[in-house]
């Protein structure tokens, strides 16, 4: 999007810094919006604009909605698009939370102009921080209620984001090296402090055209110490500062490698000194050096930082749903030194149903309260970031002393509970740097009971592959990852050993013998989980079950024998450093059937040292040049044309695109989307990485993964769309490079309308014509197939051998409809619902899912959306929901009742189940009722989607506690 039609806008002193459109939302309703984050000097607000003409259009006229000025109040929180293996793929949803309480809503297209857009956001979010939480924003006031201004404005040089694009400068700074910008000119305050910079020489003559830097002070004053540099001599006030040539401004603010430094020595007064400065524009090839600079800065890291020792506590416990009734001291306070970090996990906050469906809970408050009281009472601590996801709660706090030295603090949750209805299991996660550390928090609860291995190594898997932060950093692709939790790996017994011997062997400290049973060590030398962590030595007794108050093993009914589930371990990258220094588990805290468990680390954290560091990226830059200067990239592609085989639904196959650079200059590479195409390649393609950096002599291994979500489903099923694409290679000054990709797309019964579903007598694979004719024959022209001739079943058949399925082998199962299937058994149950070949045999958890699934593929939901409205509200008259019912088309009629009755069936047998009407009616009223124009009825604000949740549930109660006929 074109900054023309936003910088029309402003009126003062203010530089936009980064826009998107997107679409507000409001219930169902969506209006499109354009988003600009304004900064004003150490200032920052969200500005929402309306636009008159066509989005992204730089001629369109643009009018001012609202602003949210960003203070500490100002919440931003988002749900991350799901990976590939995860078929519920939506748009990123962020929710702002303004400092007044109100509460936006904005859907954003997962491009990398939204991460930048966040990026951005969260800049500016992590700046207000430290500012006073009342401060003035009194230069907001212009813009209340203006519309939009047809003066342009220049942008000031003054930036609190700090950010390389055209038309805006870098933040003033106060002793550190000033940064510019190619391209710009204008006027920075600096001071009143001393800002010190080096000057290098530059090898290619004329390469840098830099001109001039000019230096004053305010009221015509003299500088206490005239600025110098090299060839140029002292100046008085106002006096031009003329570099030498064959001299080169030198980068230490470093974001994509363009940044440069004011070269000299600049005193002051008192009252700061001004620095008025013309940087040309550089050459444009300049622009693609960021990964290299980035690369080589990495491999040298060692020449300008240095490793200082930090503190890190990690605690984890599962609280089993119970209040607070006891203080925390014992278990985060009591070491004898204050950490300098601290990370807290708890599972099972509450066990409620409301926390369960709604993702709500007043526990996280008291819980963070108690946490708070704990810490040690010689260290001084602010709350960095928290996260919640129905009973997993993760609060990272840090010593004030690093407020300045933590950056980029980010948060996202992944739940893998059933089709992501359920969060009851999974991940939240914190990731932040620490100087020039990365650090990531991982706090999960994996899938419970003894025999569920498989599913607790699903869990994991899943956490680790769809946790993706802004910039696509992935959970293992830090420096430091520590991961805790309730990750449910048991002791196993065996016919030596049985379950009353373990806990005698657990009583008498026999931990070594006991860990041979140990299922996460089990599962780790299989490589199945946690490949590359690392755990401390286990000296303390099994953390699960005790009697809750007690130190008394599990004496219920069930006896369950002691297990270490609760566990830490961590990852480190090469070349960072963490010492274990103590893993222990702190019995005194009896409230919970587990113990908690805690880690002390000392790590290693990169400290920078700027002026090294400038030195070493002036040696970088040099090699750049020359290698530019001296040759052009060339690469090879190991194919242009990239096929897969048999693509069916919920399976992803990946294929490698191998690209070699052969040339003697680096290469930058991005995919580029086709002039008719707004991203790189089409829905169902994912490409992992996009863009990238290439050393001479080296390669890059590209994954292109085709999978085939519910926004595509329908389509490929009806042959309105096929597996053909054609990418855009570039790389940058040599070149592009066109890559055909396809593949044959099997039909499938997921996905298919109600309407087709209910005249397929054979199975899908089996149909002599495409999916789409079934409704086209008419009754007696083809002789093609009988198809069409047959009457229309009352419910799709594989709706009917699911639930009978079901009824068979799972009416008395515990967590039906709660707890996911395994994944390899749902692709084969999908591939046997679609040809027909073979018999059900899966876990009655896998036939749940796949139901659910089949009725979330629907692209019309089982109540049309166009009932929607009218549901929600007669959703607590009984009368005239059944009246609502009698107008649905005959074949979602058939189905709604269908389901209702088979549920009615289940709750007669909630005594071994352990269902209930309003845990079942939450899951299907969000199945069976969808919000218009949004096929997972997830885009609305958190409270909107608790009384959406509400409503939907309760017009689904009505027919599970009413027996329903027409």
């Amino acid at each position: 999007m074109d900054y023309t039609a936003v910088r029309t806008l402003l009126t003062g002193d203010e530089t936009c810094n980064s826009i998107i459109s997107g679409h507000l939302v409001d219930g169902d309703a969506k209006r499109t919006k354009v988003l600009a984050v304004v900064s004003h000097q150490n200032q920052a607000a969200l500005f929402v604009l309306e636009s008159s003409g066509i989005p992204g259009n730089s001629n369109s006229h643009l009018s001012l909605d609202q602003t949210l000025p960003i203070r500490k109040q100002f919440q931003c929180s988002l749900r991350r698009a799901k990976s590939p293996s995860n078929l519920l793929d939506m748009d990123t949803v962020v929710d702002i939370t303004a400092d007044s309480g109100k509460q936006l809503v904005f859907e954003l297209p997962s491009t990398t102009e939204m991460a930048q857009f966040l990026s951005v956001l969260q800049k500016a979010v992590f700046h207000s921080q430290k500012s006073d939480a009342q401060a003035s924003f009194s230069w907001l006031d212009k813009y209340h209620g203006s519309q939009s201004s047809e003066r342009r404005v220049d942008p000031p040089v003054g930036n609190l984001l700090d950010l390389d694009m055209p038309g805006t400068a870098p933040p003033p700074l106060t002793d550190t090296p000033l940064a510019f910008f190619a391209g710009q000119s204008g006027t920075a305050t600096v001071g009143p402090s001393n800002v010190m910079a080096t000057v290098s020489e530059e090898h290619t003559a004329g390469q840098w055209p830099w001109s001039e830097i000019t230096a004053r002070l305010p009221g015509g004053q003299t500088p206490v110490a005239g600025p110098t540099l090299p060839g140029s001599g002292t100046t008085g006030s106002g006096q031009a500062l003329t570099l030498p040539a064959k001299k080169s401004i030198i980068a230490d603010r470093l974001l994509d490698g363009s940044s440069t430094l004011c070269s000299g020595t600049i005193s002051s007064g008192g009252d700061g000194a001004y620095v008025k400065y013309t940087v040309p524009q550089k050459p444009k090839q300049r622009r693609r050096d960021s990964s290299f600079v980035s690369l080589e800065l990495k491999k040298r890291e060692l020449e300008y930082t240095e490793v200082k020792p930090h503190k890190i506590f990690c605690g984890t416990w599962n609280v089993n749903g119970k209040p607070v009734t006891e203080g925390l001291h014992d278990w985060l306070g009591a070491d004898a030194d204050p950490p300098d970090i601290y990370a807290v996990g708890f599972q099972e906050l509450d066990l409620s149903a409301e926390a369960l469906l709604l993702n709500d809970s007043s526990r996280e408050d008291e819980w963070q309260r108690q946490v708070e009281l704990a810490l040690h009472k010689r260290g001084k601590y602010y709350k960095l970031r928290s996260m919640r996801l129905v009973g997993m709660f993760l609060i990272v706090c840090a010593h004030e002393k690093l407020k300045h030295f933590i950056t980029d603090v980010q948060a996202v949750a992944q739940g893998t509970g059933i089709l992501g209805l359920m969060g009851n299991k999974g991940g939240v996660s914190i990731r932040f740097n620490l100087h020039n550390t990365s650090i990531c928090f991982v706090n999960s609860h994996l899938a419970a009971h003894i025999e569920e291995v498989e599913r607790r190594n699903q869990d994991y898997n899943d956490i680790c592959n769809k946790v993706q932060f802004i910039n696509s950093q992935s959970i293992l692709e830090h420096d430091i990852v520590v991961w805790m939790g309730d990750l449910n790996y048991r002791l196993v017994p065996t016919g030596q050993r049985p379950e009353s011997k373990l806990k005698e062997m657990a009583q008498m400290g026999m931990f070594e013998e006991l860990l041979q049973h140990d299922q996460l060590i089990q599962q780790v030398k299989c490589h199945s989980v946690f490949q590359g962590f690392s755990e401390g030595a286990i000296n303390f007794k099994p953390t699960y079950k005790y009697d809750p108050g007690t130190d008394n093993w599990d004496s219920s009914e069930k006896a369950r024998p002691p297990a270490w589930c609760d566990r830490i371990l961590w990852k480190v990258s090469a070349g960072s450093i963490v010492d274990l220094q103590g893993y222990r588990c702190h019995p005194s805290l009896k409230l919970s059937d587990h113990k908690p468990v805690s880690a002390r680390f000392d790590v290693g954290i990169k400290v920078v040292d700027k002026t090294q560091r400038a030195v070493v990226l002036s040696d970088v830059h040099q090699r750049l040049d020359k290698i530019e200067n001296e040759t052009k990239p060339v690469v090879s592609l190991n194919t242009l044309d990239v096929v897969y085989k048999d693509v069916k639904f919920g399976d992803v196959q990946t294929e490698e695109l191998i690209v070699r650079n052969t040339g003697q200059s680096h290469v930058d590479f991005a995919f580029k989307p086709r002039p008719e195409l707004d991203s790189v390649c089409k829905k169902w393609l994912l490409l992992k990485p996009v863009n990238g950096f290439i050393a001479p002599g080296k390669q890059q291994r590209i994954s292109l993964s085709v999978y085939v979500d519910f926004e595509s489903l329908p389509h490929l099923n009806e042959g309105t769309e096929t597996l053909e694409d054609i990418l855009v290679f570039h790389v940058e000054g040599g070149a592009d490079s066109f890559i055909t990709v396809r593949g044959n797309f099997l039909p499938t019964c997921f996905g298919m309308p109600l309407s087709k579903m209910v005249k397929m007598h054979r199975f899908v694979r089996e149909l002599p014509v495409p999916v789409a004719k079934l409704i086209e024959l008419d009754d007696h022209g083809s002789s093609e197939s009988d198809v069409e001739q047959l009457p229309s079943l009352s419910i799709p058949k594989e709706v009917w051998m699911l639930t009978d399925y079901l009824y068979n082998h799972g009416l008395e199962t515990e967590g039906l409809f709660t707890e996911r299937g395994l994944r390899h058994e749902l692709g084969i149950l999908i591939e046997m619902l679609d040809t027909g070949i073979g018999h059900l045999a899966c876990s009655v958890h896998t036939a749940a899912e796949a139901l659910l699934l089949l009725l979330e593929a629907l692209p019309e939901p089982v109540i049309p959306v166009s009932f929607h409205q009218k549901c929600m509200e007669c959703c607590n008259n009984y009368t005239l929901c059944k009246q609502l019912l009698m107008r649905l088309p005959i074949e979602h009629r058939n189905l709604f009742k269908y389901i209702a009755a088979f549920l009615r069936e289940l709750l007669t047998h909630t005594e071994m189940n352990k269902l209930d009407s309003k845990t079942l009616a939450t899951v299907f009223g969000s199945m069976c009722l969808r919000s218009p124009g949004d096929p997972t009825g997830k885009s609305i604000g958190r409270r909107q989607q608790q009384q959406m949740t509400k409503k939907k549930a309760a017009f689904f109660y009505n027919f599970l506690i009413n027996e329903y006929d027409d």
